[in-house]
């Protein structure tokens, strides 16, 4: 309980105050209790739920039990539409003054705080749809990340060659533009190809793989092609239609299956529906406003003045409930549709904030009526049950809209605690929270990466390299001396650890596994180190990936948190009869004292643990046991 003993108490993570815990599905009834303080005169407790424009009272009960020092009160709802439900605690003092008590904004979602009534801050619940479900192959899975120009490139087909083409694969990315160019527009190419990535299936199967996110694939002029010139067709540079559909086919007997990046905020402007420079034979937007494109963009000015992402003429921003943009990318036989049918299990869909809920509505029917076990995950990168954009909250979680999304909160509060800018009880406060706010299937399914093309690689951050006031030309130069590389490293196992054995699915940033570093784009984008493996390394992930694929307790069980100290992360995964513990040691060699509730019986692979209670734990090492039932 609270050492301050404030009149008025809440413990959002305490099932005896808020049963059941976490997110629910509607027409679920919520119990919840207060604790008022011994000798405090009370009159009238009650609480209040707000959903939008709606505000219910619901008056609590006093129960004979006590909680320490606290009296407790109850009251139940049962909340029947989806959405975001806050509620807050109220009670009158002797003297007729109104104590509220709301949740903490520097702690959210762990023990109230009491708040003058116009400050308050509400306690979360988030209600989901009842049928809401994430296909059983998405579950609990291991994910790779690929940026297909960088992977591998496949010399079994010819291609076209752009004017910027790497001809060594190791060679630095480009940074600088070329004569006559303004700025950098990203068009060095190394080549990589989707037959690349075929030829390098065994690898990802050996790693333990089974879904592989690919980043965009369709034609545009840049290595990232988030501008896409045309939607219909597979970037010739990658390959064509039977490349992509073989290689749907060849993972598929591999037991992988593809995710797609769906960019459908913006389109580039280079494109056969913009058509900025005439190169396309269809009739843009630009060239007429009889253009079938036309009412697609958003033009303040025809032609030349129009919305765009972040201020960048090249992406001209959609209006993406325009009905013929809609039809053209969600009808039957619609662009979503289509690339599911040609052997996609889903999209991960850029800027998911910048996309309307109509349309993310109607995507993930669209997917849902194609291939009913494809998936869609978003983009977001902050807590998605709290996300607010487009004037509204977001409704990612709810079970309409998306089965998952990018889990940025977990890789970022790692980072913290494994460089010592926090210590484990921020990790769990901000972990716990995700957990009590999303439904449990979008838990199970989230993205927990290690990196992706838009932030510095993970072993530059843990090794300690900064790129802020580094000119960008010159962040290619940040690299960790030796002995700060190997002690990185030893922090980067553990950050994959923690990754694949806390809930959701670890998903791998092409190349992380080996060793690569970089900063910000277009550095954490080098081509995939083939001839200079860190095998020892490789050897590491495949075991921890290896474990976590065996275990169910791993793959979706329940997480409960023990404090054994700032410098470890320790918790408890639990499925049907089985619990694991994991134990992760940032600092130095220690000793930690195992909890008499628990009965580590073996570690895996290792002889069984020996009867004392203390366990050694080697500097930046991680240890994971099965306990006694």
């Amino acid at each position: 309980m609270t050492q301050e003993k404030q009149p008025l108490y809440f413990d959002s993570r305490n099932t005896l105050f808020r049963s059941p815990f976490g997110a629910v599905p509607a027409g679920t009834r919520v119990t919840l209790r207060m604790g008022i303080l011994d000798g405090c005169i009370m009159s009238y407790p009650r609480l209040r739920v707000d959903h939008g424009e709606d505000t219910q009272i619901y008056p609590m009960t006093a129960l004979l039990k006590k909680e320490g020092d606290y009296h407790l009160v109850e009251t139940s709802f049962m909340p029947e539409t989806t959405g975001q439900y806050w509620f807050t605690f109220e009670a009158e003092t002797s003297d007729g003054q109104m104590l509220v008590l709301g949740d903490d904004p520097l702690r959210l979602g762990t023990e109230g705080i009491l708040t003058e009534p116009q400050n308050r801050t509400g306690f979360l619940l988030t209600v989901f749809e009842p049928d809401f479900e994430v296909p059983e192959w998405f579950r609990g899975t291991v994910m790779y990340q690929i940026f297909p120009d960088r992977f591998y490139r496949s010399r079994s087909k010819a291609y076209p060659v752009y004017p910027r083409m790497h001809e060594d694969w190791n060679e630095e990315v480009a940074v600088t533009p070329l004569p006559g160019q303004k700025h950098y527009v990203a068009d060095d190419f190394f080549g990589g190809n989707l037959k690349g990535i075929e030829e390098k299936l065994s690898y990802l199967a050996y790693l333990g793989v089974h879904v592989i996110y690919l980043n965009p694939i369709f034609l545009s002029c840049s290595n990232h092609r988030y501008n896409t010139s045309d939607y219909t067709m597979i970037d010739p540079l990658l390959g064509d239609l039977e490349d992509f559909t073989h290689l749907c086919a060849e993972a598929k007997k591999r037991e992988i299956r593809i995710i797609l990046d769906g960019v459908f905020s913006h389109t580039g402007n280079y494109s056969r529906y913009f058509n900025a420079d005439g190169r396309f034979p269809d009739l843009g937007a630009v060239q007429s406003k009889d253009s079938p494109y036309y009412s697609w963009y958003r033009f303040e000015e025809w032609p030349r003045k129009y919305e765009c992402w972040w201020g960048d003429a090249s992406l001209p921003n959609v209006e993406e409930t325009d009905p013929g943009y809609r039809v053209y990318m969600l009808g039957e036989n619609g662009i979503v549709r289509r690339w599911i049918r040609a052997g996609a299990s889903g999209f991960r869909l850029d800027v998911a904030d910048e996309l309307p809920d109509l349309f993310l509505d109607e995507l993930y029917q669209a997917v849902k009526a194609e291939n009913p076990e494809a998936v869609v995950i978003g983009e977001v990168w902050e807590n998605a049950a709290r996300k607010f954009s487009q004037n509204t909250l977001r409704s990612y979680v709810h079970g309409r809209q998306m089965h998952s999304v990018m889990n940025y909160p977990y890789r970022r509060v790692l980072l913290d605690f494994l460089t010592g800018a926090c210590g484990s009880e921020e990790v769990r406060d901000e972990i716990g929270l995700i957990l009590q706010d999303y439904p449990e299937p979008v838990q199970c399914a989230l993205m927990n990466l290690t990196g992706s093309h838009d932030v510095p690689r993970a072993l530059s951050l843990l090794c300690g390299l900064d790129e802020n006031g580094v000119p960008r030309e010159e962040r290619g130069m940040l690299e960790p001396d030796e002995k700060t590389r190997r002690t990185g490293l030893e922090k980067l196992r553990l950050l994959i650890a923690a990754l694949a054995f806390l809930p959701g699915n670890l998903c791998i940033y092409y190349g992380d596994e080996t060793g690569m570093t970089g900063m910000s784009d277009p550095f954490c984008r080098r081509p995939f180190p083939w001839d200079r493996l860190d095998e020892k390394l490789v050897e590491d992930v495949h075991r921890i990936i290896q474990i976590r694929n065996g275990e169910g307790a791993l793959r979706r069980g329940t997480l409960r948190f023990l404090d054994l100290g700032e410098d470890l992360l320790a918790f408890v995964r639990k499925w049907e009869e089985e619990e694991i513990l994991v134990v992760i040691n940032r600092g130095e060699a220690t000793f930690f004292k195992v909890p008499e509730d628990l009965h580590p019986r073996e570690m895996f692979g290792e002889k069984p643990v020996l009867e004392t209670r203390r366990i050694h734990m080697d500097a930046r090492s991680w240890k994971i046991f099965r306990l006694n039932p």
